[in-house]
């Protein structure tokens, strides 16, 4: 089932997104918006250790470790990553994890001083 637009449809989302390039040529608030989402990652945590050895003597094995798996929350603005943090093993994002979060990133943009797009 395909969706189609109507004229005026598709004109009044023209007219917004002309308003919204003019908008950010006179005010820049493109380089004010801020994303946030939710992302898995894979690491490696491995652990270096040093070992004193003897000309010729050959170095100890060690078991290669799992690749760790993590959920990250990441905040972007044009400019690169303004906040992250590691969620806790088995941890899922609820609406009080989420507003923490943003009270956390607001917290540290005020900080270094960024202004936000309300």
């Amino acid at each position: 089932m395909t969706h189609e637009l109507s004229e005026l449809n598709l004109q009044t989302r023209v007219d917004c997104c002309i308003t919204l390039l003019n908008r950010h040529n006179n005010e820049g608030i493109l380089n004010r918006i801020i994303t946030c989402d939710k992302k898995w990652i894979l690491y490696d945590n491995r652990k270096r250790s040093s070992q004193w050895l003897n000309p010729g003597d050959p170095a100890k094995s060690c078991a290669k470790r799992k690749l760790t798996q993590k959920k990250l929350i990441v905040s972007c603005t044009r400019a690169g990553v303004v906040h992250y943090s590691f969620l806790k093993s088995g941890q899922t994002i609820t609406a009080d994890i989420y507003c923490q979060q943003l009270q956390t990133m607001k917290e540290e943009l005020a900080a270094k001083q960024l202004r936000l797009l309300l």
